[in-house]
C-alpha cells in the first residue's frame, strides 16, 4: 500500500488480529511492518458509509467508536463498533462541538483518528480543527476548501472558468423564485444554495411544467425549508458518481459509478441501486481540473450528469467527504476510507507516502440499498402521493434490482446486524408497537365491560 517505504520500522496496534497482521506483512513485502496508527477512531456521524468506515478501519487494527446522539441506532450494533462516544446535538453550535470533541480526543494519549461522514459533521469539525490536540488527525479535506465545496454558487463559478459544463442557474432568495423561474425557464431545478440545509428538507424540487398552484406555495407545502435557493435549469441525464481521494491537488484514486434508481421518481434523492463502470476520461479530466484548483486533500465526490453521449457531463456538485456509496468501490476492489487515512496522516507528516491506486477495478459491481428504497416507499405511501398501480411498480423494481445485485450497500456477512435491525425497525417493530396499543386499549375495555356487568347485575331487580 505503501511507495517509495525503505525503512518504515513501527509496530502494529495491539488490537491487530493475526490475519491483519499477515495481510500487513504480505502488502509491505515481509519486511516492513504496519505504521503505528492512533489505536482509536471515531467515526462522526451515523450514515450509510459509516459502516464501510467502520469497518475498513477495523480490520486496520483501529478500535472503532461512533458518534451517538442518544438515539437508537442500527450501525452500533456492527461488530466493528468497540463502543459509542454521545456527542452533543450539532445544532448548539460548532464552538460548542469542537469543545467537546477536542476534550474526548484529549482522554485518548495514543492519539484519534476522527473520520466525518457527513456534510454536517464535516464543517462543524471544519469550524474547530485548531482545538484537536496533537496526537489527533481529522480525515477530510482543510477548513477552507471545505467552505468552497459547500458552497454551490461559488463552485459553480469556478467549475465554468476550469471550462465543465455547468446549467445555467441563479442565487435568489425564497421569495424571489417566481422571478428567477421566469429567467432561468421550465424545465427547471429548485434546490438549497448550500450543501448544509436540514436534512429533513426535501433535497430539490423539479418542476416540467408551470404548477397548478403558486409557486411560493408550492416551495412552502414541499418541505424545501431552505433559506436561500439555487433555481437551475434541468439537464436531463445519469447521475455519475466520481469517488476519489486527493493530495494536494493530485489524485491517488479514482472511482466512477453509475446510479440507477434513487429514492425518488423523479430521480433527485439518495440512490438506491448503483453500478461501477468504467472510468471516462472526460470526467477524470474534469476531477483533475477542479482538485487541482482547489488544491484539494483528502477523501471527496464529484457528481455528474451524463447525457446519451460520454462528452455530455454538466457538473453537479463536489462533496467534500466520501460518498454514501462508497460500499460499491469498497467492493470494487478500492478501499477508501483507508487510502484517505493514510493520506491525512501523511500531510500531517506522521507517516509515508500513500501509493495512488492505479490497478484497475472491477467494473458492473452492482450495490442496492434496500434499507432506504423500502423506507422511501414507504413514506410516499404515508404522504398519499404514490398510487397502488406506481406503488407496485416501486416495489416490482425494488425486488428485481435486489436479486441483480451483487452486494447491500449496508449488509455484509460477516456484520449482518446493522442492516437487519434496520429492516426490522421499519417492519416489524411499527407493528409490534400498535400490537402493543390495540392490546393497551382492548384490555381496559375489557376492564370497563366488566365494571359495567358488575354494576348492572348490582342494581335493583
Amino acid at each position: 500500500m505503501y511507495a517509495d517505504c525503505s525503512a518504515v520500522d513501527v509496530t502494529l496496534p495491539a488490537r491487530c488480529t493475526r490475519r491483519s497482521r499477515l495481510q500487513a506483512t504480505r502488502e509491505l513485502g515481509g519486511s516492513w511492518v504496519l505504521r503505528l496508527w492512533p489505536r482509536a477512531a471515531l467515526v462522526l456521524g451515523d450514515h450509510r458509509q459509516s459502516l464501510v468506515v467502520a469497518r475498513s478501519l477495523a480490520r486496520a487494527g483501529c478500535e472503532v467508536i461512533l458518534s451517538s446522539t442518544g438515539e437508537p441506532s442500527a450501525t452500533q450494533h456492527s461488530r466493528y463498533i468497540a463502543r459509542c462516544w454521545r456527542r452533543p446535538i450539532l445544532d448548539r453550535g460548532a464552538s460548542f462541538f469542537g469543545a467537546s470533541l477536542a476534550g474526548f480526543a484529549r482522554t485518548l494519549p495514543e492519539g484519534l483518528i476522527v473520520f466525518p461522514v457527513g456534510d454536517t459533521e464535516v464543517a462543524h469539525t471544519a469550524a474547530d480543527l485548531h482545538a484537536l490536540p496533537p496526537g489527533s488527525v481529522a480525515v477530510m479535506p482543510p477548513a477552507d476548501t471545505v467552505h468552497r465545496c459547500l458552497n454551490k454558487a461559488t463552485l459553480y463559478d469556478l467549475a465554468r472558468c476550469l471550462g465543465l459544463a455547468v446549467a445555467d442557474f441563479e442565487v435568489i432568495e425564497p421569495e424571489q423564485i417566481e422571478a428567477a423561474i421566469g429567467r432561468i425557464g421550465l424545465p427547471c431545478v429548485i434546490k438549497p444554495a448550500s450543501s448544509l440545509e436540514d436534512a429533513s428538507h426535501v433535497k430539490a424540487l423539479m418542476l416540467e411544467q408551470a404548477p397548478s398552484v403558486a409557486i411560493a406555495e408550492l416551495f412552502r407545502t414541499s418541505g424545501a425549508g431552505w433559506s436561500r435557493a439555487l433555481v437551475q435549469r434541468r439537464v436531463v441525464g445519469k447521475r455519475h458518481n466520481c469517488h476519489f481521494v486527493a493530495h494536494h491537488g493530485r489524485l491517488l484514486a479514482y472511482f466512477e459509478q453509475a446510479v440507477l434508481r434513487t429514492t425518488r421518481l423523479d430521480g433527485a434523492g439518495n440512490g438506491v441501486d448503483g453500478i461501477s463502470v468504467p472510468p471516462s476520461a472526460t470526467r477524470r479530466g474534469a476531477c483533475e481540473r477542479l482538485i487541482e484548483a482547489l488544491d484539494y486533500s483528502g477523501p471527496g465526490c464529484v457528481q455528474f450528469l451524463v447525457g446519451p453521449t460520454d462528452s455530455e457531463s454538466w457538473f453537479l456538485e463536489l462533496n467534500a467527504r466520501l460518498d454514501a456509496t462508497c460500499a460499491i468501490a469498497e467492493r470494487s476492489g478500492y478501499d477508501l476510507p483507508r487510502l484517505a487515512v493514510e493520506e491525512a496522516l501523511y500531510r500531517r507528516g506522521d507517516g509515508p507516502p500513500p501509493a495512488a491506486l492505479s490497478r484497475p477495478y472491477r467494473v458492473g459491481v452492482r450495490g442496492v440499498w434496500t434499507t432506504g428504497d423500502l423506507r422511501a416507499l414507504l413514506r410516499e405511501l404515508r404522504t398519499g402521493r404514490l398510487s397502488v398501480s406506481a406503488a407496485l411498480r416501486w416495489c416490482a423494481r425494488m425486488s428485481w434490482s435486489f436479486l441483480r445485485a451483487h452486494h447491500h450497500l449496508t449488509f455484509h456477512w460477516s456484520d449482518p446486524q446493522p442492516a437487519l435491525r434496520a429492516i426490522l425497525g421499519m417492519t416489524v417493530a411499527p407493528v409490534w408497537r400498535r400490537a402493543k396499543r390495540l392490546t393497551y386499549v382492548y384490555r381496559h375495555a375489557a376492564v370497563i365491560c366488566l365494571a359495567a356487568a358488575l354494576l348492572s347485575s348490582c342494581g335493583p331487580s
